[in-house]
């Protein structure tokens, strides 16, 4: 079954790729009420402009200090996320991003999110992004270069 199970992952995973026109590789930040994540996140920019790619975020704090937060804090977020797009052309973009993932290696998250983005260039992207996390808004800075 395990076997059976990798094997289609794989399979679904190349075809994909096989269809995929960028790989795009994006550094952001997350301000939140509690404190700032770090994070990256790698994808594939598909036909239609639709994006779907892996991240992981950790915790400033966590990062700068070594400290261990508070239990409820989230420490790490790590995932898959899909975004389509809402409108857009060579120089603007709208698109609606989900995040799906585990927080803490314990809990199962869905976080949307509606980013607008600029390109002052053809192979670098800026974004602005606001969210939902724990009910309250998010902002989430990012820059991300196409390949």
């Amino acid at each position: 079954m395990k076997k059976l199970l990798t094997l289609s992952l794989l399979v679904f995973g190349l075809t994909i790729a096989g269809s995929a026109q960028k790989l795009i590789l994006e550094n952001h930040l997350e301000t939140t009420q509690v404190g700032t994540k770090i994070g990256g996140a790698i994808g594939m920019i598909l036909k239609g402009n639709y994006q779907v790619g892996m991240f992981h975020q950790e915790h400033s704090h966590s990062i700068i200090s070594g400290e261990k937060l508070p239990r409820f804090y989230e420490e790490s977020f790590k995932g898959i996320y899909f975004s389509l797009p809402l409108k857009g052309n060579d120089f603007l973009e709208l698109s609606f991003k989900v995040r799906t993932g585990i927080v803490n290696n314990e809990i199962f998250s869905i976080k949307p999110s509606i980013h607008s983005y600029i390109r002052p260039v053809k192979f670098i992207r800026l974004g602005l992004g606001i969210g939902t996390r724990m009910l309250r808004p998010t902002l989430m800075p990012s820059i991300s270069i196409l390949l």
